[in-house]
């Protein structure tokens, strides 16, 4: 059997299509019988090795022939390999255990798993469910040695989406001949099976289309048709196939129906026909066709639409539209039909008389030129509701607006507009009355005319005459039917109360006698009439109309009949009632908006108001009439207000918008967020302001008390944190004297602490004085103890408690008075004095009393650390006393101590916790305590009355001899914990591409001891809409000012405690710096942080507690889309340190 060898390529068309493929097979037969002797020829040396020992010289020879077919065959297995890697085919091959041993790069691509993840694995695993029997039988056959033919599959790719493919598999030798394995090929089948269904799809449409369906040949012969033909022409099909085009074309030349083909055949083309049937019956029908290619030949393809209903509606159409014609032209009233655009398009005679425009001079003219200006708005909105189908297609409405003629006067017309279908477009027409002459008969009416005929055969009113004598019309226009369903015939003879309902006819017995004898006594102005009536229909129903009537009078001026002139005001009515329900859905939303809406003139006078706004300003409705906008407005915001109010009124803007305070009627203030147009008359006349008004007062008042809180807590923290880092009295106190004074806005301050060699006085250690303006505020020297600052209190000088008030400040009372207290006992004071006016009570009594114990404990702790230096004896007083809670703790985490701190901050005695497993100090759900050295992290504890704190843990080992080894564990509280607040912020970017480009994610180390600039890398980026941070050793002024870095935020790492005007974090608060740092990361859409001076950082604190810290910085880099670039000297650290940092993060290097 021959051994073969195949290789496949995809052929495209010119668009990227695929429409085949290319497999060249060689014969490597002969490749594979030289494999086999070779292998026989190495068992023959292995078994012949002892016979051929003296023959070294002939088999060294033999030896370095066999290395040279060896190698011919590496390289030919490696050639065989690139082929099965770039065919185009996926390859799988599997041991007998069915697990991949070979996974070619288009295997990847199909399935969507890559190499690595698949070799060792059961392909199976991959397969839809459906169809891993089959492959399991398939495997059986050829385990017994069958090859099976190709198959399909349908594969599960990783990312969830099936595939279907089409499989070869076939038994893998070795060259033995024995099955060692299975060789797999597959092709994705996707697009074939979608080309199977979209052809399946064109199968169904063409057969069980209505419209005929005719594949035609270059000659014109019919090579296929679908049912529709078949039943539309009555021949069979194989008839059909047998019969050109053109024996179907009645009346047409071959010459013409060559034409047409070669026409379809370039572009496409549409045109009508007649076709003859079997039967001999002609039909008309519309054709579309158009070259195709099918199966390598270019066909026509037909369809065939019969048009036998449409051509006769066109004739019917076409009658109509005649007798239409003759209709219009006939007719007294202008009639004019537009088209969609509004374009006229029938123009009759009396429209020509009427306007004066002959037809051929507005024909294609826009209808808009016959109207008056003041006309156009209302009649466009009326074609624009027809069009929009809101409207139905008879308007069933009459309007009447001023038109122009063509010499260029104006006068009064009356037009009913209706609109209609043709052809897919809206259609118009409009029944146009000079009412002009009307307007004078009915003057005419009044003075003698009684009984001319304005009776119109096209009018859309119905005119009648009215017998007073025995109250029966004598005449009435042909239009009743459409009013009442009645003909005129029908009508006239009839009694006026069968044309009245019964309520009506009752109001007219009784009013008409009393308007006939005003008129005959000489009252001359009842002699017209306007009266809305209802009248029956011949249906039954009842239409609305107004009726317009004029006594007519005889000789001797004695009423003998009235004239009338009905009118359909069905459409006012509906109109009405619309206008009626929307203005009461306008008062609803008005008055019950829970937004203020008030009209304002344009004096400033308040027109109306709703419900909202009254009870926003507490004024009733009559009560705003009486005021203006500058009664209301608070006087440092109605300057703004009234310079938008005038850019209204000048016609710069159309609105505003503006937060503003209203003064209330009661005195207070209500801030309102205010949106205020204008209303303009059509000639741009101001009539009214609309203001609209949403009271935030509430959200104001919060956001100005939460703003003043966190000045507060800043200074605050800022005091206990000075506390805390200081390192002399003199330092903590006036630290805290000047922090003081901010919080509580006071002029002039004083500290005083206990006199070592008089207790009885109190020795002032720190002030501030006042001598601003002539004001003296000079505190004394000493002043005395009093026991009554023995407790926690703050003393305020409208209080009372105390009579030190008058002794501390020289010819001014102190407003306010602190103990400075230590384990409940005051060892000192802090007073301050308010100069200026201003509140002297202020509301941080509990504020004052914790800094007051801070600076008592501050004080103390001072002392037991001179007291620690001189002996060790006092060591865990120091613990129990300081501001840091502290807890020790076994090697299985039961407390052995705690201090006072840890005490009130948990709520626990200290004896309560004394045995306590730390588990039990965290709430349920939350990790456990990790008890190892050097470890710091942030936990949620439970406190004794069960409220959640979160607290900064700090644990170290300790282990002292003999003594059991344990933890010392230091909690702080996490709102003391935090970092510089740093709002990622776009540089003002540069024309260019980047130099220098960075993964999003990673830590990257920056060798700046070979010169290299790293700001020069940080500002390439920040210059290219990459929001930055910088953090660096040296003056943030000067890398502005060196890299033009304007926006870019920018924290100098300086320990100095002097003020410096930036962003400072001091070199030794990693936890400030990598706080400041996340909440960059975490806020930022595009990042990159540079942090320059990491040497300094390791000698201000220890390498092993930078790492730590570059520990937690890659974790929170590795989620976020920045990047953070370290900056340093790979020379200031020793080798094992630098490696160690490169774990970490990447070596950055230029491309």
């Amino acid at each position: 059997m021959p051994v073969l060898h195949g290789i496949a390529s995809r052929l495209y068309d010119d668009a990227g299509q695929p429409i085949g493929a290319i497999e060249s097979i060689r014969d490597i037969t002969a490749q594979k019988r030289m494999e086999i002797e070779l292998a026989k020829k190495l068992k023959e040396l292995e078994f012949q090795h002892e016979e051929l020992a003296q023959q070294d010289e002939e088999l060294e020879k033999q030896n370095e022939e066999l290395r040279r077919v060896f190698n011919l065959l590496k390289v030919s297995e490696e050639k065989y390999r690139v082929i099965a890697e770039s065919i185009e085919d996926g390859i799988i091959a599997m041991d007998s255990q069915h697990n991949v041993t070979f996974f070619n790069r288009r295997a990847e691509e199909i399935t969507g798993f890559r190499k690595e993840d698949a070799l060792g694995k059961n392909p199976q695993a991959i397969m839809d469910e459906a169809y891993r029997k089959q492959v399991e039988d398939i495997y059986g056959q050829i385990s017994r040695g069958r090859t099976p033919s190709p198959f399909e599959v349908v594969i599960v790719r990783q990312d969830g989406r099936k595939v279907p493919l089409e499989v070869n598999a076939s038994p893998l030798r070795d060259t033995d001949g024995r099955q060692v394995g299975i060789i797999v090929a597959f092709r994705d089948v996707t697009l074939r099976k979608e080309a199977d269904t979209l052809l399946k799809r064109y199968q169904i449409l063409s057969q069980y289309a209505n419209d005929i369906i005719l594949f035609v040949g270059p000659e014109g012969r019919i090579i296929e048709a679908n049912d529709a033909a078949v039943l539309a022409y009555g021949y069979r099909r194989d008839e059909l196939l047998e019969m050109s085009i053109r024996d179907l074309r009645a009346g047409d030349s071959p010459e013409q129906v060559r034409r047409q083909m070669e026409q379809a055949d370039k572009g496409g083309i549409l045109f009508e026909t007649v076709h003859r049937c079997r039967d001999g019956r002609l039909i008309p029908v519309e054709v579309s066709s158009r070259g195709v290619n099918m199966g390598g030949e270019r066909v026509l393809l037909s369809i065939v639409r019969d048009i036998s209903d449409r051509k006769r509606i066109e004739q019917v159409q076409q009658e109509s539209e005649e007798r239409f014609r003759n209709v219009a032209n006939s007719t007294l009233e202008a009639i004019i039909s537009m088209d969609e655009s509004m374009r006229i398009v029938f123009w009759n005679q009396a429209a020509e008389r009427i306007f004066g425009f002959g037809a051929a001079e507005v024909l294609e003219k826009p209808f808009t030129m016959l109207l008056a200006p003041e006309g156009q708005p209302g009649f466009m909105k009326a074609k624009q509701a027809c069009m929009s189908g809101n409207v139905p297609g008879a308007l069933n409405q009459v309007a009447q607006y001023t038109v122009i003629r063509k010499d260029g006067t104006r006068f009064p017309i009356e037009m009913s507009l209706s609109s209609w279908t043709q052809k897919g477009q809206t259609m118009f027409s409009a029944v146009v009355r000079d009412i002009t002459e009307r307007q004078r008969t009915e003057r005419a009416l009044r003075e003698s005319e009684e009984r001319y005929r304005l009776i119109s055969e096209n009018s859309g009113d119905v005119i009648w005459i009215l017998d007073v004598a025995t109250g029966r019309f004598t005449y009435v226009s042909p239009s009743v039917e459409k009013l009442r369903g009645y003909t005129a015939a029908e009508v006239i003879g009839t009694s006026i109360q069968d044309a009245l309902t019964p309520g009506d006819y009752a109001e007219l017995t009784k009013r008409l006698p009393e308007l006939i004898t005003a008129y005959e006594a000489g009252n001359k102005s009842v002699r017209v009439q306007v009266n809305e009536v209802s009248q029956p229909r011949k249906d039954g129903s009842v239409v609305p109309t107004e009726a317009v009537i004029t006594l007519l009078t005889d000789a001797h001026d004695k009423v003998v009949a009235i004239l009338g002139v009905s009118r359909d005001i069905t459409e006012r009515k509906r109109a009405e009632q619309a206008l009626q329900a929307s203005e009461a859905r306008f008062r609803s939303i008005f008055e019950d908006s829970a937004v203020g809406i008030y009209l304002v003139d344009v004096d400033g006078h308040v027109i109306e108001s709703n419900h909202a706004f009254r009870q926003m300003l507490g004024y009733d409705r009559d009560e705003l009439r009486t005021i203006t906008v500058r009664d209301y407005t608070h006087a440092d915001d109605y300057e703004v207000e009234s310079q938008r109010y005038n850019e209204i009124l000048d016609g710069i803007i159309d609105s505003y918008q503006i937060e503003k305070r209203y003064l209330r009627k009661d005195g207070r203030v209500m801030w309102g967020r205010l949106f205020k147009s204008i209303v303009r008359d059509p000639a741009g006349k101001p009539l009214y302001f609309i203001a609209m008004v949403e009271d935030f007062t509430e959200r104001k008042n919060s956001e100005e008390a939460l703003s003043y809180k966190n000045k507060e807590l800043s200074i605050i923290s800022g005091i206990s944190a000075m506390i805390n880092r200081s390192h002399s009295i003199e330092e903590i106190l006036e630290g805290t004297l000047n922090g003081s004074l901010e919080l509580l806005e006071m002029d002039a301050g004083a500290i005083y602490l206990s006199d070592a060699a008089d207790r009885s006085k109190l020795a002032l250690r720190a002030f501030v004085p006042w001598t601003e303006a002539g004001f003296d505020a000079d505190p004394r020297k000493t002043v005395r103890a009093d026991p009554s600052l023995n407790t926690e209190k703050v003393f305020y000088l409208a209080d009372g408690g105390t009579s030190l008030f008058s002794e501390i400040f020289e010819g001014r009372d102190a407003a306010i008075i602190v103990p400075v207290l230590l384990k409940g006992f005051s060892i000192g004071l802090m007073a301050f004095c308010k100069v200026g006016p201003g509140s002297e009570a202020p509301a941080q009594t509990a504020d004052l009393l914790s800094i007051g114990s801070q600076l008592g404990i501050a004080i103390d702790n001072h002392t037991l650390m001179r007291t620690l230096r001189a002996t060790s004896n006092y060591m865990a007083e120091i613990i129990n006393e300081s501001p840091d809670a502290i807890l020790t703790a076994d090697a299985q985490g039961y407390i052995i101590s705690s201090n006072k701190r840890a005490a009130r901050l948990l709520q626990y005695d200290m004896v309560e916790m004394s045995g306590m497993n730390v588990k039990q100090l965290l709430p349920p759900g939350v990790d456990e305590i990790v008890l190892a050295g050097d470890r710091s992290y942030v936990r949620d504890f439970m406190r004794k009355d069960g409220s959640r704190i979160t607290l900064n843990i700090s644990t170290s080992r300790f282990e002292s001899g003999d003594v059991p080894g344990g933890y010392i564990i230091t909690l702080k509280d996490l709102s003391e914990i935090v970092g510089l607040r740093v709002v990622p912020i776009v540089e003002n970017a540069i024309e260019g591409a980047r130099k220098y480009d960075f993964e999003k994610g990673y830590l990257y180390l920056m060798d700046k001891g070979g010169g290299r600039d790293c700001m020069e890398v940080f500002a390439d980026q920040v210059k290219h809409n990459i929001q930055g941070l910088c953090i660096t050793r040296n003056n943030p002024k000067k890398i502005r000012e060196t890299y033009g870095l304007a926006k870019t935020p920018i924290v100098w790492l300086n320990g100095s405690d002097l003020p410096t005007g930036e962003s400072c974090i001091k070199p030794d608060n990693l936890t400030g710096l990598g706080a400041t740092i996340y909440k960059f990361l975490s806020e930022a859409k595009d990042g990159i942080v540079m942090l320059d001076g990491v040497e300094y950082l390791v000698a201000r604190n220890s390498f092993e507690s930078v790492l730590k810290f570059l520990h937690l910085l890659n974790d929170r880099v590795m989620i976020s889309n920045c990047t953070v670039v370290l900056c340093m000297d790979p020379l200031t650290l020793d080798t094992r340190q630098f490696h160690v940092l490169l774990t970490e993060m990447r070596e950055f290097k230029e491309h």
